[in-house]
């Protein structure tokens, strides 16, 4: 097999005087080049290929991993496999790639294209002007995008996944992307569009009106139902406590009135004052008997004057006592008939007649003392019928004030029994009345304000839900979707770009039948332009060498080396 490559060495060696075999077995360089390893290949002025099976191509580049290649001025593949091509490009992890101006590929298995492009973790993917993909198994697509977490993936140009295992389609300054095209999702892995979304918010609004409006109605009849009780609840407690005072003023009514009649114990007192007199008339008949009768007619003049006097004074004190009794207790009766008793002092009043009749007692002995015994028949008669006399007027008038005065306070007890029932059942039942008027008035308007509350609370926040949802799915939407448009808008220009540069590699002419021929090609796709250069050299009858070189409107550019034999 090696011998096929014999009349590719010395072709060149025909053409390209400056070529020499270098110190790698079966290896070549040309033009101050260097290819130190076996089966190493290295083209241009300081170029090195000290690999097994490197090759470099252009100046200064190196190839020092085995199998590796480097393409472009100053390019480097230092490990194994690895392959760098654009100008100061490197690859320097296992089977890595970097593609690309100034392009980076230190990962093992990394994959960097793009100028400036950096795929620094393991297995990651960089793609686009200064595209980062530094996590591990991570993948950056489109300019500046960075995937720094463990599996994260950047798509979109600024886009940035700095987390384990996320996927980032946002631009720069966070303004999101819209991404169009979906199809309706099925599984539970695949995405969901627009109209889903709407399809479910408007399923989720009229679920949670249905269960507001059941709600509603439960709240509404437990309202009613405990608006009922406490009305219920209220009639029962207005009438048991109207009734209970009614009971209780009755009661006390009929006490009072008892204790009227019992504290005036007229009887006992008038038995009192009847015996004290009789005890006073005995006393004074037997003083009479021992005076002398000198002094009866002055004894007689002045009885009968202190008879008329104590007369008159029991007539006016008695007409006196009676309307003051009277006005006292019409007066006091609606309040506390127990004060009528109070204001008659009638215990005062029958003291001051003993004390008055004592005194009177007092001067008959007096004045008897002093009259002789000749007259004490005389005075003892008279006095007996002047006792009598008195004592049956008195007994007469005390009768009747006695009668008066029991018709006065039985009617009076009467009025005011009457009185305070008529004047308890009206505040019973206006008490009734209007604890239920205030009782209905407070549960309806509490269950209004309930009713009106909920249904307000309920309607403001279903409006405000939807209208969240609406805008926030609408807007985070619209982002991504944009995000990604413009992701794929950069990718489709520098794929349209890509595809004009081989359209102008593939365009390039070359002169049959010569040794050696050069030729320029144009290429153009879409919204992408690209111009291509090539030579070839014939180093044998039946073996050509060729050498293709493009540049895109993108700034990319590619390069092409092929070997053509046949017998």
């Amino acid at each position: 097999n090696l011998l096929k490559f014999i009349p590719l060495i010395v072709s060149f060696l025909v053409f390209f005087p400056n070529m020499s075999y270098s110190a790698g077995a079966h290896s070549y360089e040309l033009s101050g080049a260097s290819a130190t390893g076996q089966n190493s290949g290295a083209i241009g002025e300081g170029s090195l290929s000290s690999g097994v099976l490197s090759t470099a191509t252009g100046q200064g580049s190196k190839a020092t991993g085995p199998r590796s290649t480097a393409t472009g001025q100053g390019a480097q593949a230092s490990e194994w496999g690895s392959t760098a091509t654009g100008q100061g490009s490197r690859a320097s992890g296992q089977g890595s790639t970097a593609t690309g101006q100034w392009a980076i590929a230190n990962g093992d298995n990394s994959t960097a294209t793009g100028e400036g492009a950096q795929a620094k973790g393991l297995n990651s993917t960089a793609t686009g002007e200064i595209a980062i993909a530094s996590g591990q198994g991570s993948t950056s697509i489109g300019q500046n995008a960075q995937a720094t977490g463990v599996n994260s993936v950047a798509l979109g140009s600024n886009s940035k996944a700095g987390k384990a295992n996320e996927v980032n389609i946002g631009g720069l300054n966070n303004v999101g992307r819209t991404l169009s095209g979906l199809k309706d999702g099925v599984n539970a892995d695949e995405a969901v569009n627009k109209k889903q979304l709407t399809i479910a918010q408007t399923a989720a609004v009229r679920a949670s009106n249905q269960n507001t409006a059941t709600e509603i109605a439960k709240l509404d009849a437990k309202a009613q139902g405990y608006a009922r009780t406490a009305k219920a609840d209220a009639i029962i407690e207005a009438r048991s406590y109207t009734d209970t005072a009614k009971t209780e003023a009755v009661a006390e009514a009929g006490q009072n009135t008892a204790a009227v009649i019992n504290n005036l114990n007229l009887d006992t007192k008038l038995s009192i004052a009847d015996t004290s007199a009789r005890g006073y008339a005995s006393d004074a008949q037997t003083a009479a008997n021992q005076n002398t009768a000198t002094e009866i007619a002055k004894l007689d003049a002045k009885a009968q004057g202190y008879a008329r006097t104590a007369k008159a004074d029991a007539i006016i004190e008695a007409r006196s006592y009676t309307d003051t009794a009277k006005t006292e207790a019409v007066a006091e009766a609606g309040q506390n008939t127990a004060a009528v008793i109070n204001n008659l002092n009638l215990d005062t009043k029958l003291s001051t007649a003993d004390t008055s009749a004592r005194g009177y007692a007092s001067d008959a002995q007096t004045a008897a003392n002093q009259n002789t015994a000749t007259e004490i028949a005389k005075l003892d008669a008279k006095a007996q019928g002047y006792a009598s006399t008195a004592e049956s007027n008195a007994n007469q008038r005390a009768d009747a004030a006695i009668n008066k005065l029991e018709i006065k306070l039985k009617n009076s007890a009467s009025t005011v029994l009457k009185v305070a029932n008529d004047n308890t059942e009206h505040r019973a039942v206006v008490a009734e009345n209007n604890a239920v008027v205030r009782s209905e008035a407070y549960t309806n308007e509490r269950s209004d304000r309930t009713l009106e509350s909920a249904n307000t609370y309920t309607n403001h926040r279903a409006v405000q839900a939807e209208n969240n949802a609406v805008a926030s799915s609408k807007n985070y939407t619209d982002n991504r979707f944009g995000e990604l448009r413009k992701s794929l808008d950069h990718t489709e220009k520098r794929l349209n770009a890509g595809i004009s540069g081989v359209t102008a590699l593939s365009s390039i002419p070359y002169a049959a039948g010569n040794k050696f021929s050069y030729g320029i090609g144009a290429g153009n796709y879409k919204n992408g332009n690209a111009v291509a250069a090539g030579v070839q050299l014939r180093v044998s009858p039946s073996t050509n060498v060729r050498l293709n070189i493009s540049w895109d409107s993108a700034g990319n550019n590619a390069t092409g080396v092929g070997i053509a034999g046949g017998w």
